[in-house]
This record gives C-alpha cells, structure tokens and sequence, in this order.
C-alpha cells in the first residue's frame, strides 16, 4: 500500500490538497506534488483509501492522463470535464500549472469502524 497523498506535519495547513465538489464528481488537487508524490506513478487497478472520521473509504484507479486546469476546471484535451470519467479525481502540476496529470479513481467499497 503506498500513500498518494499524505502529511501528518504541523505545517499540513500550508501544504494541503483542495478538495472540492464541481457539480459532477469529487476533485482533489494538489500544487506541484506536494503530498501527492506518487499520483504519477498511479497505474489502473491500484487502490487509494480515504480516511473520514469514522469511515474509510477504498477507491480503485480507473484511468490516468495528460489534462489541462485552465482556471475554470479541469479537462482532457477536448475540454471534457476530467469527472465524468470517474467518481474521485486527483490532480496535480504537470510542466506548469496549465498542464497537469489527472488520476480518476472509483468507489469500491466504504466502511464505517
């Protein structure tokens, strides 16, 4: 299991991901990799956990590209909005903050502990 996004520092406020609803699916973001030091490495069939209070849940990769923020959103190449091709989508910088490299993850099971 490796960690696609974690911090447990004090200073986590100043470094952490956005997450965020567009209206269709789950979007986290991260500037430049900072905690998401492995999202590239991402293959289809690889899972994600995201911890809540009481639940956590799994996710399972289900596609990764080359996409474009440009301000408004983030898309594939032809201005499709990046969540409709999966429930959570995390992204990051690629060469600049216009280009960036998105990872689509499905919900797979959650569980409450």
């Amino acid at each position: 299991i490796r960690a696609v996004f974690h911090s447990s520092s004090a200073g986590a406020t100043e470094d952490s991901a956005a997450i965020y609803s567009d209206g269709i699916g789950i979007v986290i973001a991260d500037h430049n990799n900072q905690a998401f030091q492995l999202l590239s490495e991402m293959q289809p069939g690889d899972r994600a956990y995201i911890l809540r209070g009481e639940s956590i849940t799994t996710l399972e990769c289900g596609i990764t590209f080359d996409g474009r923020n440009d301000g408004e959103g983030v898309t594939d190449a032809d201005g499709v909005p990046a969540t409709y091709y999966a429930e959570y989508i995390c992204y990051t910088c690629g060469t600049d903050w216009t280009n960036v490299k998105i990872v689509g993850f499905n919900v797979i099971d959650e569980d409450l502990f």
